[in-house]
């Protein structure tokens, strides 16, 4: 069963009449999607609550690009078509000089990569490397990072992408399972070979089935679901990657189907399933984990884009067909496998879209991952869910300014689950907000572009951890006070100026003011706590200078 189903479900893709294959856009960071948006607000073909964007959408926001648009955009927006290998010739003469031919490989120098065509087969091959630097006075942070990515369209039914990535951080790393960080998720293997610090090497990509409604894939890759500028609180795409079916149907410009089935990584012991062998060593087993998710988008009128869905995570049996299928409210399945035996555990959520308003983006999310009606009435319970707002405005009064303002609130217990192998979680890492629950966070940020790929950001952020209570069955656990104690908070000042000169390639120069700090509460001390949640990198009061350099990232 577990091999047949996807398998059967590649198959019957195949069959399908393709004509565009929509690869996931492999963004570089904000700038491209910032540019994108801010085409986008007139025509509204994306929708922001479903990422990473396709290939074939920015690719036609960024043909075609509004008419009233600054020589800033239009240059942005040409560069950046060409690149994707949409922009016209003149574009393209501007950005790949010097170009290298030899039949049939066509190599850019300028942005690193290789080309090559034969009817309707197309391949691209990039290098990729970056270097980052961070000195906060006798301790500095070096990360360095190489390896390739690569596009290929099959002909017309198939393509797939792929990029393998070897990460290593000197002397400290900065994402560990547990600590409350944007930077995202790794499997590192620490202090080896005597070296301090962390490596760990990641391989994502995938194969995609298109037609000119929808697209069926199977990839190893990361999403993100849920309007957000800085992390969305139902998917935040901070996990390592994990392995998918995705189905993605769009049968109208106004309504959108995106499903997943995910295979998680529990890291819990299957004790059933592991074993010594006959040299004595023990093999362990992890318990089999997976996700089903789906999140609905309509867009009733033009500018207001609606999105709502749910997910079950599940564990310890096998691939469930009805999880298999996109439309299903996965809850009530649950009530159905799980009869008589604690249930699975399953989530809801919604988000909403407002650019009705010129130069004003307004957002919301909501996840909810246990309700009941009656805790509405009763002041001395709660329910288990996350908020999440924020807005930016753009180019109001003068061109080439971006401010914003996001705002996340999570209850106790949201998020987290009594029994471990169906936390909301995979390789350890939360699938949800950075800050997981009983948390509050804010931030404001202004950005300016004062010409084509030169950028300066500024942002102000205010994270605060609170009581971490644990699950415990027999314990009214709706009953903990919310955001009663403090064990945690970070307060931040940012600063970086970055000038890109080429799609995927960049130059930075950054500044951060950053104050991180413990408290006794939990029965843990301040330094406990700091420890529990931070990289050592960010312990206390810090001035952090960085620089770097991205290539083909």
């Amino acid at each position: 069963m577990k091999i047949v189903l996807p398998a059967l479900v590649l198959v019957l893709g195949l069959l399908l009449p393709a004509r565009a294959q929509n690869l996931p856009l492999q963004e570089p960071d904000d700038d491209l999607r910032d540019l994108l948006e801010l085409i986008d607000s007139d025509s509204g073909l994306l929708d922001p609550a479903i990422r990473p964007y396709l290939n074939t959408q920015a690719a036609s926001l960024l043909q075609a690009g509004p008419e009233s648009a600054s020589l800033r955009v239009r240059k942005e927006a040409c560069i950046y078509a060409a690149a994707l290998g949409h922009g016209n010739d003149s574009c393209s003469r501007k950005i790949r000089k010097p170009n290298l031919r030899y039949p049939p490989f066509v190599f850019h120098i300028r942005d690193p990569e290789i080309r090559a065509a034969a009817g309707d087969f197309k391949l691209s091959v990039r290098p990729v490397y970056g270097q980052r630097v961070l000195l906060s006075g006798r301790d500095f942070f070096i990360q360095s990072r190489g390896g390739f990515s690569f596009q290929a369209a099959l002909g017309r039914h198939v393509a797939c992408y792929g990029s393998l990535r070897d990460n290593y951080q000197r002397n400290f790393v900065l994402s560990q399972p547990g600590w409350l960080t944007r930077e995202e998720g790794g499997n590192y293997k620490l202090n080896e070979g005597g070296r301090k610090g962390g490596d760990f090497s990641e391989m994502r990509g995938g194969i995609v089935l298109s037609n000119r409604w929808g697209s069926l894939s199977l990839v190893k890759d990361r999403l993100q679901w849920g309007v957000s500028r800085y992390g969305s609180n139902i998917f935040s795409g901070r996990t390592p990657s994990f392995a998918m079916i995705t189905l993605d149907i769009r049968p109208a410009a106004w309504i959108r189907l995106n499903y997943f089935h995910g295979w998680l990584h529990s890291e819990v012991i299957d004790s059933a399933r592991s074993y010594f062998t006959v040299n004595g060593d023990y093999r362990a087993k992890f318990i089999p984990k997976y996700i089903a998710a789906n999140m609905l988008t309509v867009k009733p009128i033009r500018g207001i884009s609606l999105s709502a869905g749910n997910s079950v995570v599940y564990a310890g049996i096998p691939v469930q067909p009805a999880f298999l299928i996109p439309f299903f409210f996965y809850k009530s399945v649950d009530h159905t496998i799980s009869h008589g035996i604690d249930n699975q555990n399953s989530q809801v959520y919604a988000s909403l879209s407002i650019r009705r308003f010129s130069h004003l983006h307004l957002y919301a999310n909501l996840f909810v991952d246990e309700f009941s009606v009656k805790r509405i009435s009763d002041p001395g319970r709660h329910n288990f869910y996350s908020t999440q707002a924020g807005f930016s405005l753009t180019d109001l009064l003068f061109e080439g300014w971006q401010a914003g303002m996001e705002w996340t609130r999570s209850m106790p217990l949201v998020y987290k689950h009594r029994v471990p192998e169906l936390s909301f979680e995979s390789n350890r890492y939360q699938l949800g907000h950075y800050l997981t629950d009983n948390a509050v966070d804010v931030r404001l940020w202004l950005t300016l572009r004062p010409m084509a790929f030169i950028s300066l950001k500024t942002a102000y952020n205010h994270a605060l951890k609170y009581n971490d209570y644990p699950y415990l069955k027999g314990i009214a656990v709706d009953q903990y006070p919310a955001f009663k104690d403090k064990v945690w908070s970070s307060e931040s000042w940012e600063f970086k100026l970055a000038w890109r000169w080429s799609y995927l390639s960049d130059i930075y120069a950054c500044l951060e003011v950053i104050n991180t700090e413990g408290y006794n509460a939990d029965g843990r001390t301040a330094a406990e706590n700091l420890e529990r949640y931070t990289s050592p990198m960010y312990y206390g009061n810090r001035v952090l200078f960085g620089f770097g350099l991205n290539m083909g990232i």
